[in-house]
């Protein structure tokens, strides 16, 4: 049975965007989310921690070293990307007869990380696709199938 490992050192630019990403966005729950009550509200106490399962397939593919399909990647980037500006901008209240925006901190920091994810999995793939078509590998069989 294959274990999970990071060894940071022999992490490609792309696998390591793609943890800081994560690690981004796991902090970012612990940051206030919502002003709209009397205490402000971190990511657990609105439940938005389900945002963190997209990074779920990025995460666990850098995790066992396979390779990340660009595509499904990128989907889940997106995802997180839709979900949480759909967040930000669900938390608009009308004051006073003015609009304002009540979402705090860390939903703007996942947004930012949703991002980083989809940097990150661009950047692996693309690796990936050098590391195939280098002339340094000399039979194609050491590169088949994709880890």
């Amino acid at each position: 049975m294959n274990q999970f490992r990071i060894d940071w050192k022999n992490c490609k630019s792309g696998e390591k965007v793609i943890l800081i990403s994560f690690c981004m966005a796991l902090i970012s729950m612990f940051l206030n989310w919502s002003y709209g009550s009397f205490l402000p509200q971190n990511g657990l106490t609105q439940l938005t921690i389900v945002f963190l399962f997209f990074w779920a397939y990025p995460l666990f593919g850098v995790m066992k070293g396979k390779k990340v399909n660009r595509r499904i990647g990128l989907g889940c980037a997106l995802g997180a990307f839709i979900a949480t500006f759909c967040y930000i901008f669900s938390r608009n209240a009308e004051i006073f007869g003015g609009f304002i925006n009540l979402a705090g901190n860390g939903p703007w920091v996942l947004l930012f990380s949703s991002l980083a994810l989809g940097v990150g999995v661009y950047q692996c793939d693309s690796e990936y696709r050098k590391e195939i078509t280098s002339p340094s590998s000399s039979l194609p069989s050491e590169n088949w199938p994709p880890k």
